[in-house]
């Protein structure tokens, strides 16, 4: 039987996962961002065209971006993951609130 503090306990717990959720997407923004700006510094790499410094700063350049989108994947994956467990402790809330209320009326 669920009583007020274990609905209580579902509360925070839900609470502290969204402003997980809104920090985590706030620093995928900030991320996403840098990725892009990182991105434009490549592309006007490609304008030097001085030989071998142009070729290995490219490939230096090219395997850091990978690296670091590879990461933001990570990090929206966990957001996701984040998300789900959020509906979970809606759900289980919700019939948390419903067996309460139940056991009230009776």
């Amino acid at each position: 039987m669920m009583t007020n503090e274990k609905i209580l306990e579902l509360y925070n717990e839900f609470n502290d996962l969204k402003e997980l959720e809104t920090a985590q997407s706030s620093y995928i923004s900030e991320l996403r961002a840098e990725q892009a700006h990182i991105k434009s510094v490549m592309e006007l790499s490609y304008s030097w065209r001085s030989g071998k410094g142009y070729e290995a700063f490219s490939e230096e350049l090219e395997q850091y971006f990978q690296d670091f989108s590879t990461k933001i994947d990570s990090l929206q994956s966990l957001v996701g993951d984040i998300q789900n467990a959020i509906k979970d402790l809606e759900t289980r809330i919700q019939r948390a609130m419903q067996e309460l209320m139940n056991n009230v009326s009776t």
